[in-house]
């Protein structure tokens, strides 16, 4: 920016200029600017690690609950790079990191459901096959006629003097089933699950709400009061 510009913009704020989250801003407070850049009097909330000199009055406030080291007189800022601040709790003490922008697939969370199922048991190289049979008994027959769960039977008498024991598709008469016929089926087939969804079973799934990229500052000594603790 040209230094007309900023002399220009200069004069029309004032003489005297604003404080850079605010005129009741406090040492530590945390601003989002819309800008490249964070204001004077404040630091880039990026986790830098700082000497305790540049800023007693903030370290006072921070210690070293977000990094630096106490025997080195230094301290860390706090790192919201990609991050959102929440309210602590008993569970979520203040400092503390948590949470991932990503999440691996698995089971442990998946809730039971089931998935469409085709059984294909035939195919060219493994052919379903069926082989019926009919059982008949050894014994010698009862019924001349043949009644509901009736086995073929040996005939009484011998050569032309047996006993027809079956009869034509096309006679008359009422038709029956004979008990003792089974059918048995052999064969191999693969159940077949239907797929859902493209993604491979170990892609992270992208759990970032929609989210825009600002400039998050916190308040150093030079650009708010020095907080008093109202315990």
């Amino acid at each position: 920016m040209a230094a007309a510009t900023v002399a220009g913009i200069t004069a029309m704020a004032g003489s005297t200029p604003a404080q850079a989250c605010g005129y009741g801003a406090y040492i530590g407070q945390i601003c989002i600017v819309a800008g490249n850049f964070c204001p004077e009097g404040t630091y880039n909330a990026t986790g830098t690690i700082m000497a305790v000199n540049q800023d007693q009055a903030l370290y006072s406030l921070l210690g070293t609950r977000y990094g630096g080291n106490q025997s080195q007189a230094t301290f860390g800022l706090p790192n919201l790079t990609l991050r959102m601040p929440v309210g602590t709790q008993s569970s979520l003490a203040i400092a503390t990191k948590r949470g991932t922008s990503t999440a691996q697939m698995g089971t442990a969370n998946l809730p039971t459901h089931t998935h469409g199922a085709t059984y294909s048991p035939q195919s060219a190289t493994n052919p379903l096959s069926m082989t019926p049979t009919v059982a008949a008994s050894q014994s010698t027959g009862n019924d001349k006629i043949p009644n509901a769960g009736d086995y073929l039977a040996v005939t009484i008498g011998s050569g032309t003097a047996q006993w027809p024991h079956y009869a034509a598709a096309n006679a008359a008469g009422a038709m029956v089933p004979l008990g003792g016929v089974t059918s048995p089926i052999s064969g191999t087939g693969t159940p077949v699950l239907t797929p859902t969804g493209a993604a491979a079973p170990t892609s992270p799934i992208n759990i970032i709400p929609p989210q825009v990229g600002m400039n998050i500052c916190i308040v150093g000594t030079g650009g708010g009061y020095y907080p008093v603790n109202p315990n």
